[in-house]
């Protein structure tokens, strides 16, 4: 029998362009929407989702531990130190890559929201508080034999706590050399 895709057959995988706008509205940190899924074969997604700014100190010092529980991370966070700035988390196995991602809708004047990508602004809204616009922790993380449990406690021990929170300075920021993008 003959295995090779017809000329007809070949159009339809060959034929069509990729949009890589789209890709990028789809898997951008900054935006992405994460979900999670259920332990299956051992593998599972947990996504970790707060309106709380993370402790700069607590969260350098629990990175080590997250790269080593998880295979995959990605998603954008919400840093104390850094109100206004966005930040995004890319993780595979033991690398880790932290960046800024520009700054946060919250941060920015009102005629800059046209400039926004329409995806990002889409997402902004889906979630915005009052309080504090769209800053929000938004990670999401895929593990073999992952402890969900455990990965949770620990991100949210990296949490500010409402004695901390209002709190502007940080001495011992690690984060203080990622500058604005």
């Amino acid at each position: 029998a003959d295995t090779a895709p017809t000329h007809a057959a070949a159009e339809g995988w060959f034929g069509a362009e990729f949009d890589t706008e789209a890709a990028h509205a789809r898997l951008n940190p900054a935006w992405a929407r994460y979900t999670g899924h259920a332990d299956e074969h051992g593998v599972s997604t947990v996504v970790w989702d707060r309106d709380r700014p993370l402790h700069p100190e607590r969260l350098a010092e629990a990175l080590e531990e997250l790269a080593a529980r998880t295979l995959r991370g990605r998603g954008r966070f919400w840093l104390a130190s850094k109100p206004d700035n966005l930040m995004l988390w890319e993780s595979h196995q033991d690398l880790l890559m932290v960046e800024n991602g520009g700054p946060w809708l919250d941060a920015l004047p009102e005629a800059a929201m046209d400039l926004v990508a329409p995806g990002r602004r889409d997402a902004a809204h889906r979630d915005w508080n009052p309080a504090h616009g769209d800053r929000r922790q938004h990670l999401s993380f895929t593990g073999v034999g992952m402890d969900a449990l455990a990965l949770v406690e620990l991100l949210d021990s990296c949490l500010l706590t409402d004695d901390e929170t209002g709190q502007d300075e940080f001495h011992n920021d690690p984060f203080a050399t990622f500058t604005e993008r």
